[in-house]
């Protein structure tokens, strides 16, 4: 656990009419308690779950798309050369490139809700029953193509090559599961 600022509401009621009751909410800034977890031994290799105990009672779920790679390949037994964050080769490619990149939306959304409900939330059962739930939704995705050259020059236009083939990329984030068109 451990305190952070975070985006929050706050409540006034401003004076007015009497009889009159009003009250005013706003963003602002507010440090709370975050509570950090670890699930061990999943499959989807090292993340974490960071749960705040304030409105609106965000919940993060960080993960890392080669670290589920590399344990799926471990999994399979398929032997690889691990870089810090990615591959730097993988003898067996054409048994390992199925088994690494199997991964998708159905696999995150399956951990989160196997974790959401173990959580302690603010929402009751009756809550639930009702239709109160959390839904995940994708907030940031960081995307590598990890490559290893041999020249500088080659790094410099495959960088190149990949915003150019990016310019066009949408503004709006990606919903989990959906396509990009």
């Amino acid at each position: 656990m451990a305190q952070e600022e975070v985006d929050s509401f706050k409540a006034s009621s401003p004076k007015g009419e009497r009889g009159f009751v009003s009250i005013h909410y706003s963003r602002q800034s507010a440090y709370v308690n975050q509570y950090l977890l670890l699930p061990s031994g999943q499959r989807l290799g090292p993340v974490f779950i960071k749960v705040s105990n304030y409105i609106p009672y965000p919940i993060k779920v960080c993960l890392n798309g080669h670290e589920w790679a590399k344990q799926q390949l471990r999994q399979a037994r398929i032997g690889f050369e691990a870089l810090n964050n990615g591959f730097l080769s993988c003898p067996d490619l054409a048994t390992g490139k199925p088994s690494a990149t199997s991964g998708g939306p159905e696999q995150i959304q399956a951990f989160f809700d196997k974790w959401i409900d173990r959580l302690p939330m603010p929402l009751t059962a009756k809550d639930r029953q009702v239709g109160y739930r959390r839904q995940l939704s994708v907030w940031q995705v960081k995307i590598s193509r990890t490559q290893v050259f041999d020249d500088p020059q080659r790094g410099r236009e495959f960088f190149e090559a990949v915003i150019r083939e990016n310019l066009d990329l949408p503004l709006r984030p990606l919903m989990l599961g959906e396509k990009r068109h």
